[in-house]
């Protein structure tokens, strides 16, 4: 474990006093007799202002060695003359007051952990010089607002910018084949990203967290987007059959081809109350114009769509005398249309147990966001606020909406709720809080040995999670109508999909709508009910409202 080095400094009233810290082989002694540090170092002299807060490093210095200023709370301001060419691991680690360096004019590496902590750093001079930045160099520079990579830098550490909250812009130089893992990681502000044309890979987590990016370029050059690189994404351009194109189909995100135009949605289904953006790809330059066929409905401006009340507008997009066009559905805002609107949106009516499972933990990722001052499913649903069992409910109540067997649970342990959810004939474990934080992927379908192993032990739960395969492509039963709509007199057939066995139906007012053995509903008179079923081994019941003219 490195100890806190404490430097004491000689002032000279009116000047400056050149201190030099002589090392030899052992501890280092200072003033203090009680503070010590186990850090070994060779000899170097350091030029320190009256104040303290102003370090000059000599002139023929080619290296600041390891842990020189660690944990030095007063330094504000360092120079760094033309003779430096390396600035080693942790040099200034955790000097909490460091705003700016100056010079670094020929600096070729960056140590792993350098400025990491450097919390008040709002400037460091990237030079043409530099090639390397090592692991977490930058790590928690939570002021540094802008960098501008230069090129010939040829690697960047794993989360060299993590947690460097103030960037909102980064441009990426061409010498960089790889993005490694959590490099930006939860870079807050981080708005813009232009990656290199020569890039290969973008590791695991590499943006994650930074969640104001909404539109990302992947160049051609790219084979491999890593799990979880870039979270909350609304739409990606890339090449057709290339890394980028494979992970926008993996995470769900909209996409177009890189040399294609037009809008990234033909069709959309909003809340009334609710915002969404389209964006306009094209491979040549032009001015956009933008109009709705309804304001009352929704409006649009530069691509953004304000939904106003319930209806159907069609959104146009005109480039160069061309149209294109999407046809936006706005519901009322309730918890039954945030299920059609997901259902919609993702395309799930004909889809399987795990695509649906995986589309509503999706939506749940991108569209909630955590804090504790929210509480149940409505929140969640309709004012995307919750905690974890916001997240938990939210779920529930999507999955009762699909017909698929699922069951609450917590841990008093940890005071946190997840859900167990069946596909097929097996139960797995599904923790949507989680699954926000980090990857999509993090907590999803889960067996019981897993959650053991993160130590989240279940007060109780209705069923084993042993299974480590999915049945990718079961679809659970439902009925093929949820409501209809009848003259008296009139009939219509409905049946269990997914389901081979003979079922039992019944009406809930016979005198409105008769069903008989076969699934036959006739109207009696007019009014409103519905007829419902349940099947053996599942705990739901299954309804389909009907309404008589």
């Amino acid at each position: 474990m490195r100890k806190r080095l404490n430097f004491r400094r000689k002032i000279v009233e009116g000047m400056t006093f050149m201190l030099f810290c002589t090392l030899s082989l052992g501890k280092i002694a200072s003033a203090d007799s009680n503070d010590q540090s186990d850090l070994i170092y060779p000899d170097v002299s350091v030029i320190y202002s009256q104040d303290g807060k102003e370090v000059t490093i000599p002139d023929g210095t080619t290296t600041i060695k390891k842990y020189l200023f660690m944990w030095n709370s007063k330094i504000e301001k360092v120079t760094i003359p033309d003779s430096v060419t390396t600035i080693d691991d942790g040099a200034f680690y955790g000097c909490t007051n460091l705003k700016e360096v100056i010079g670094a004019a020929n600096v070729v590496n960056i140590g792993e952990q350098a400025f990491v902590e450097c919390r008040s750093l709002e400037r460091y001079p990237f030079r043409n010089s530099l090639r390397t930045i090592g692991l977490r160099a930058f790590n928690s520079c939570e002021k540094l607002t802008s960098i501008t990579l230069p090129e010939g830098l040829t690697k960047i550490g794993s989360s060299a910018f993590e947690d460097c909250s103030s960037i909102k812009k980064v441009v990426i130089p061409n010498s960089i084949k790889v993005i490694e893992h959590n490099t930006f990681y939860q870079c807050k502000s981080l708005e813009s990203v232009i990656l290199p044309s020569n890039l290969t890979e973008i590791k695991e987590y590499a943006f994650h967290g930074s969640n104001k990016i909404k539109v990302v370029s992947i160049p051609d050059s790219v084979k491999v987007v890593g799990r979880g690189a870039f979270s909350k994404v609304k739409y990606l351009i890339a090449k057709k059959n290339s890394g980028g194109a494979t992970y926008a189909k993996e995470y769900n995100i909209p996409f177009k081809y890189t040399n294609s135009t037009g809008l990234h949605k033909t069709k959309v289904t909003l809340l009334a109350g609710e915002k969404d953006t389209l964006y306009f790809h094209s491979a040549s330059s032009g001015t956009v114009k933008w109009s709705t066929s309804n304001k009352k409905i929704a409006t649009v401006s530069g691509g953004k769509i304000t939904a106003k009340k319930a209806g159907k507008v069609t959104i146009t997009a005109v480039q160069k005398g061309k149209k294109y066009t999407c046809v936006v559905t706005v519901l009322k805002k309730t918890v039954t249309n945030r299920f059609k609107q997901v259902e919609t949106n993702y395309e799930l009516t004909n889809a399987t147990d795990y695509e649906k499972v995986w589309a509503v933990n999706h939506w749940l990722a991108y569209n909630v966001d955590y804090t504790l001052s929210a509480f149940g499913a409505e929140q969640a649903l309709l004012k995307g606020k919750a905690k974890c069992d916001g997240y938990a409910w939210a779920f529930y109540e999507f999955m009762r909406y699909f017909k698929i067997q699922v069951d609450y649970v917590t841990s008093d342990k940890w005071n946190h709720a997840w859900n167990l959810v069946q596909i097929g004939t097996k139960w797995y474990h599904i923790d949507t809080t989680h699954n926000v934080d980090y990857s999509i992927y993090e907590c999803f379908l889960e067996t019981d040995a897993v959650r053991k192993k993160h130590d989240f032990p279940a007060d109780y739960q209705i069923a084993k999670c042993n299974s480590t395969k999915v049945d990718k492509k079961y679809k659970a039963p439902r009925l093929n109508k949820t409501a209809v709509t009848l003259k008296k007199g009139k009939t219509v057939k409905v049946k269990m999909l997914n389901y081979n066995k003979k079922v039992k139906w019944g009406s809930n007012n016979p005198k409105i709508a008769t069903i008989d053995k076969n699934g036959k509903i006739k109207a009696v008179r007019k009014g409103k009910t519905s007829i419902y079923t349940q099947i053996d081994g599942r705990d739901m019941v299954y309804t389909t409202d009907i309404v008589v003219k």
